[in-house]
């Protein structure tokens, strides 16, 4: 059995990237003194959701790849499983901003 390469190194980056944004949540916590959800805190609640993202869509892209090296893949596929997370996550990058922007410039009514 072949060693799963690409498998291993995009689950150890995905895995400290975890690390990372607990410690994140752990930080932004700690300043706005609130130990349950968000505390009504916007950099602590985007903090949540970003490490919730992860969560979630970081184990199907490990999916994904090892699907890849599993079936048998070529150097171009494994350009196309990057080419599609990295569009993926600047799209939704994109639309964060977009929206966020949006709601700054109407806010809703007190």
């Amino acid at each position: 059995m072949i060693f799963p390469f690409y498998t291993a190194i995009y689950t150890a980056i995905l895995g400290l990237l975890a690390a990372l944004l607990t410690v994140n949540v752990i930080v932004n916590r700690v300043r706005a003194k609130v130990d349950v959800a968000d505390g009504g805190v916007a950099a602590l609640a985007q903090a949540i959701r970003a490490h919730g993202n992860l969560a979630e869509h970081g184990p199907l892209a490990v999916l994904l790849i090892g699907f890849v090296e599993a079936f048998g893949y070529r150097r171009s596929s494994m350009d196309l499983v990057w080419l599609w997370w990295s569009r993926a996550c600047s799209a939704r990058g994109a639309l964060t901003r977009r929206s966020s922007k949006r709601s700054d410039a109407n806010p809703a009514p007190a």
